[in-house]
């Protein structure tokens, strides 16, 4: 029995990686779980990247827990994809893609089978209404003097007439 473990150990190592998405689960609100399946890869680990029209580095932030033992990982992420499709954006993500890497090495990738939101518009906000005028009181045309210049007016009265 350990003969034949011992030599299938070889034969797994150098087998190319498998991936595949097993499962896209939507019943959470808010978030998004995607369940994987691998093989071929003992120390594997994983990344959630968007696919996008021309060559992109951009990965998005998403959990990930992995069951050595079974070889599945489950990949959650926040279901609010509609930045991904921002046209502002070098990269307009078309779909995503679950990469599983040895180290740094990319050794086999798999299309999340997900349907991405529509592009928002570029349109500018409209701008604000005018305030509507709203009566109040006012006093126009009058001028309104303070005291101490009541007070001088009159000085200039008494001085005028003392003359």
């Amino acid at each position: 029995m350990l003969a034949a473990l011992a030599a299938a150990a070889p034969a797994q190592a150098g087998a190319p990686a498998t991936l595949a998405v097993t499962g896209v689960d939507r019943s959470h609100p808010g978030v998004v779980r995607i369940a994987v399946q691998y093989d071929g890869c003992r120390r594997a680990s994983f990344r959630l990247m968007p696919t996008c029209a021309g060559p992109s580095e951009w990965v998005v932030a998403a959990a990930v827990t992995v069951t050595r033992a079974r070889r599945q990982a489950l990949v959650e992420l926040r279901d609010d994809l509609g930045w991904l499709t921002d046209r502002r954006l070098p990269c307009q993500a078309r779909g995503l893609a679950v990469q599983m890497l040895d180290g740094t090495r990319v050794v086999a990738s798999a299309e999340v089978p997900i349907d991405m939101p529509a592009p928002r518009a570029l349109t500018a906000a409209p701008p604000p209404q005018p305030e509507p005028l709203v009566p109040g009181l006012a006093v126009v045309g009058h001028k309104l003097r303070s005291p101490q210049t009541k007070m001088s007016e009159a000085c200039r009265k008494r001085a005028s007439r003392g003359r």
